[in-house]
């Protein structure tokens, strides 16, 4: 059963005034290419956008767990999930996939005052399944600094519903003119806020 998801657009082209403040600025263009966020305690998050427009998460750890990979539409909508092996190959016993009521990249793109809530299903790779509910919602977030670029940013709080088992809380940063999100924290339900500090943001190498 697929719950409402309603949609309330509003006008983010203020959000273009306190944008890339120098032309040097990573910016949409750059994200076929790939951008290399960088955070204070040495994590690093590689943004990528493929061919089918969806974009590509690969966080990499400071403290040596094992690189993770996300594909998400619009960067928000996680649908994919799966662990990397030192050579960064995907190791498919780790795979998760987040089935949605509707096609992911036809979900509500960013924008302030929208929201989206749904029944999901997660299924393992080994071919287990559970539902939860996702609830997506976005707001106005404040001009966010980069390596000496500022960008216009999108609140954006989402939390996963796992019923009797929890649930789980993200808040991330959602920049306009990049195309993609940054994280700024994560909570389980009833745990510590774990928060998280970009502090570079730079074109990755070719």
């Amino acid at each position: 059963m697929r719950l409402p998801a309603v949609l309330c657009a509003a006008p983010i082209l203020a959000l273009a005034a306190t944008g890339p403040a120098r032309a040097a600025c990573p910016a949409a263009a750059d994200l076929a290419a790939g951008v290399v966020v960088s955070f204070a305690n040495g994590d690093t998050t590689l943004l990528r956008r493929r061919g089918d427009g969806a974009v590509e998460i690969e966080e990499r750890h400071a403290n040596g767990e094992a690189p993770i990979r996300f594909r998400a539409a619009h960067g928000v909508y996680v649908f994919e999930e799966v662990a990397l092996d030192s050579l960064g190959s995907p190791m498919p016993m780790t795979r998760m996939d987040v089935v949605f009521p509707q096609p992911p990249l036809t979900l509500p793109p960013p924008a302030p005052g929208a929201h989206w809530s749904g029944r999901t299903t997660v299924r393992q790779a080994d071919g287990t399944m559970h539902a939860e509910i996702a609830d997506v919602a976005f707001a106005r977030g404040e001009p966010l600094d980069l390596g000496g670029c500022r960008y216009g940013t999108i609140d954006v709080e989402v939390h996963y519903d796992w019923g009797k088992t929890g649930g789980l809380t993200l808040r991330l940063d959602y920049l306009p003119e990049l195309g993609a999100a940054v994280l700024r924290s994560s909570r389980t339900d009833g745990g510590p806020e774990r928060r998280a500090v970009p502090t570079g943001l730079a074109v990755a190498a070719r």
